[in-house]
């Protein structure tokens, strides 16, 4: 069951992302409480949530090394979207972007708060 979600999960995200900016992205993740409980069985499985946490990475980095300021603060509308703490969000997702150039994996510390703090 949770691969077929999986796979109708990755259809989805790669349609959506095809014209969609990674914020928005997450932010329709994030906002649908049936979407935050798959992300939590997601979260269970690296084998499963490491390549989403890599999706988008090379985009991520590009917009970031733009214009770090003006990405971290549609980092902060993006905290306030969802409802979240700015501060504490930012601060997860600076950590992520820290270490993105050298892991792919480097935004699991972002999004491990925002399923922990969306799953609450």
């Amino acid at each position: 069951m949770l691969a077929i979600k999986k796979n109708h999960l990755t259809k989805l995200g790669d349609e959506v992302r095809k014209d969609t900016p990674f914020f928005q992205f997450w932010a329709f993740i994030f906002s649908h409480p049936d979407l935050v409980k798959s992300m939590k069985k997601i979260q269970q499985s690296s084998m499963k949530y490491d390549p989403f946490i890599a999706g988008g990475r090379k985009e991520i980095l590009v917009a970031y090394n733009r214009d770090k300021e003006c990405f971290l603060n549609i980092g902060r509308g993006f905290a306030k979207y969802l409802h979240l703490d700015e501060e504490i969000t930012v601060s997860h997702l600076k950590t992520g972007l820290e270490t993105l150039e050298t892991e792919k994996t480097g935004l699991k510390v972002f999004f491990d708060y925002l399923i922990s703090e969306k799953n609450k």
